[in-house]
């Protein structure tokens, strides 16, 4: 690692890490699609039947819980501060309670891209299970600007994360925009779909990276190439969806 390298990563003694993933259980509630909550799926059966099992229920993210929480380990194990959200916890509340406490932040879960209106992108977190919650349990790409991030990293483990509307003179209106103006330095996202057990190992094998000492853009590398180097992964769909943007 080079001295320029050095200077634009995060160093190990900074990075903490929080990570969010409502998995959406098969025997849990907090995967019922609430249609109240989120209109512009409900008028898109197309989408809605894309990530969900029946229209009504979103498709369960198993390997989304050994993501996150291996992760939060792995960072408590090198003395670094490290917490997982997982089922219910990984609301929108919890979210917008948190995020702006930690250097990398982690969000595995469904994503819905609204490429005619890219204000209306959304990251699915838990469903609410109460009335009592000011949340819809749907973080909206309009919502996004409104965050308070002081993040190295913010990784978008979700389907087309890095797509939104072109727009002439602006570039790409997607959901990364609102994260980066929020204090987003380097975001991780995805150009497609991804496979979930796959992104599990792609991004296990990126923060096992970082922990050593890796700049973000060369972790990202070296867990590609480990998925290469297997055959059961070497297919480009397996590891190739996700990109780094950033410093």
């Amino acid at each position: 690692m080079n001295r320029l390298q050095q200077k634009d990563s995060t160093t190990t003694k900074a990075l903490s890490f929080v990570g969010f993933a409502p998995v959406f259980r098969d025997t849990d509630s907090n995967g019922i699609f609430h249609s109240n909550n989120a209109l512009t799926l409900e008028k898109d059966p197309a989408v809605l039947r894309s990530i969900t099992v029946d229209g009504k229920r979103f498709s369960e993210l198993k390997y989304s819980e050994r993501e996150v929480s291996l992760v939060a380990e792995d960072f408590q194990k090198k003395g670094k501060r490290g917490a997982s959200f997982l089922y219910d916890n990984a609301s929108e509340e919890n979210f917008k309670l948190n995020v702006g406490k930690y250097s990398c932040i982690h969000i595995a879960t469904h994503g819905y891209i609204n490429e005619e209106h890219p204000q209306l992108s959304m990251l699915l977190f838990s469903q609410p299970q109460h009335s009592s919650t000011t949340e819809d349990g749907v973080l909206y790409a309009s919502e996004m600007y409104n965050l308070s991030l002081n993040a190295d990293l913010l990784v978008l483990s979700s389907c087309q994360s890095g797509l939104g509307k072109y727009v002439k003179g602006e570039g790409i209106i997607a959901m990364t925009r609102g994260f980066f103006y929020s204090g987003a330095h380097n975001i991780i996202f995805s150009l497609w779909k991804v496979y979930d057990k796959q992104t599990n190992e792609l991004m296990t094998e990126f923060y096992d990276h970082v922990l050593e000492g890796e700049t973000f853009s060369s972790a990202l590398r070296k867990s590609k190439l480990r998925l290469i180097a297997d055959q059961s992964t070497a297919f480009p769909s397996k590891w190739s969806g996700f990109i780094l943007v950033g410093k």
